[in-house]
């Protein structure tokens, strides 16, 4: 199941906007806290290019948690294409039954 396959990773605008939004957030309170949450972000994002089994969370997307901060990063495994898409970078408190039934 993916395992030694290189995945090209893709944002959706969606996810693009949404991970801007958290930044933002984060840079209001200290512009220090908003580098980790981007260093912390692009982390778990170039982990996903080594794209091996996570959890099915909703329907076909998977979800992925960041370490330190309450966000997760939902995505779709486009295996035959050996491509991840991005489609939400959520903050925990939010619902994302928008993304289809679990």
């Amino acid at each position: 199941m993916g395992l030694g396959v290189v995945y090209q990773v893709r944002l959706s605008p969606d996810a693009s906007e949404q991970a801007k939004a958290a930044r933002a957030y984060y840079r209001k309170i200290n512009p220090e806290l908003a580098k980790r949450f981007q260093n912390e972000l692009k982390e778990k994002l170039k982990g996903l290019v080594y794209f091996n089994a996570f959890a099915i969370k909703f329907k076909d997307n998977r979800r992925l948690n960041l370490d330190t901060f309450p966000y997760c990063i939902y995505f779709v495994v486009f295996e035959s294409e050996a491509r991840v898409e991005v489609v939400a970078i959520y903050h925990q408190s939010q619902q994302a039954a928008e993304l289809g039934p679990e």
